[in-house]
């Protein structure tokens, strides 16, 4: 399953792929098809099943999260080869605010960039039981968690304004709603 694509600067087309437990980058340039494989596979569900990614301006980074994975992972385009998961790094996800919940159930909904900030946003959620915001610092690597009201429990989608502020769905509730990072609000 496709679940996310996205064009880099030269206008290459990347995408998703649940069941090889990778990305795709297809060259307009060339025809051509590359895959990169995500370097973990879980063991409950047998992939991560990569769903959200960002490509930053320059084309140099790919950030992206899977359902069955609470990491982020960055992928250096540069240092990626075609059939391996070479040039990519994960960065795991502090599931604390998640204690008591089977792992299992525990998925990251999506990421968004935010450039101007140096900083990521990804949705954490156990459906129907918790959901949380995660801002990633890209620069001192620290987190920074927003805790969601009782009601909100499965934030997946998110994007940002042209004020920084965050959308963010509520798959649970078909709500959405604004989240002011600055504030926490």
């Amino acid at each position: 399953q496709v679940w996310d694509l996205d064009i880099d600067n030269k206008g290459n087309i990347w995408f998703t792929d649940e069941k090889q437990n990778a990305l795709w980058r297809f060259s307009n340039d060339t025809g051509s098809f590359e895959m990169f494989t995500v370097p973990e596979r879980s063991e409950a569900f047998g992939t991560t099943y990569p769903v959200s990614m960002e490509i930053d301006k320059n084309g140099s980074n790919i950030y992206f999260v899977g359902i069955r994975s609470p990491s982020i992972w960055i992928g250096n385009t540069s240092q990626m080869r075609n059939g391996t998961a070479e040039g990519i790094e994960r960065i795991g996800i502090p599931l604390d605010s998640f204690k008591g919940i089977d792992p299992d159930l525990v998925s990251t909904g999506s990421i968004a960039l935010d450039e101007d900030n140096d900083r990521l946003f990804i949705s954490l959620l156990a459906f129907n039981t918790k959901g949380q915001i995660l801002g990633y610092n890209l620069k001192n690597n620290t987190f920074t968690t927003y805790e969601m009201p009782d009601d909100i429990t499965s934030p997946v989608g998110l994007t940002l304004d042209l004020n920084d502020n965050l959308w963010v769905t509520d798959h649970g509730t078909s709500i959405f709603y604004r989240l002011d990072p600055a504030s926490g609000d």
